[in-house]
């Protein structure tokens, strides 16, 4: 029995070390936190008497992300001195070689084409314990983050209406250390129905 304790705590110290290890540098994580986010924006948006729903994306929504987090991972793209999202996201879409393959990722959106939405992206960093009232401060700042990934050139924002519904898909990154949500986002940029 000593022997088998013995063999446990050798066994546990080994996977601690290995936890403590994997936790430097950046990296994608697997904890999906979709189902939390859709329903603190729900509630956030209700609370705010908006008529806006937010619903969860499919698992193809969900892999455009994970793909999304790998390409932005191994770009190379130095996070170096970066402390917070707004930093990361501008990290992001100021390296030309990873706009180039974000754009390849994200066609550009175009208003009235329900098969081309537009795709947001934000971020928020986790700096308390995953709680409902962390999970709505956490998803409010992806929104106030967010940063559009294939808006159309030539479209002013007068030019159509966000609708009512909006996607979501959400994992975690851990960069310099820090884990953050990054949330995709996507809606439809619809025809404007009621002209001036």
């Amino acid at each position: 029995m000593k022997l088998f304790k013995k063999v446990l705590a050798a066994a546990l110290a080994g996977v601690l070390a290995l936890s403590v290890l994997t936790g430097c540098g950046s990296g994608s994580g697997t904890v999906d936190y979709t189902s939390q986010v859709v329903k603190a924006l729900n509630n956030a948006y209700a609370e705010a008497e908006e008529e806006i729903t937010v619903t969860e994306g499919d698992a193809e929504m969900k892999a455009k992300l994970k793909r999304f987090v790998s390409k932005v991972l191994t770009s190379g793209v130095s996070f170096d001195g970066v402390t917070d999202e707004d930093g990361i996201i501008r990290a992001i879409t100021e390296d030309e070689k990873l706009a180039a393959t974000i754009k390849e990722m994200f066609p550009t959106a175009a208003v009235g084409d329900p098969t081309k939405p537009l795709y947001t992206i934000g971020m928020a960093q986790i700096e308390q314990s995953i709680s409902d009232s962390n999970m709505k401060r956490y998803a409010q700042e992806m929104m106030d983050s967010w940063e559009e990934l294939n808006y159309p050139d030539g479209v002013d924002g007068g030019d159509y209406d966000e609708g009512s519904e909006l996607t979501a898909a959400v994992t975690t990154v851990t960069i310099n250390n820090q884990v953050y949500l990054v949330g995709l986002f996507s809606y439809q940029m619809c025809t404007r129905t009621n002209e001036g």
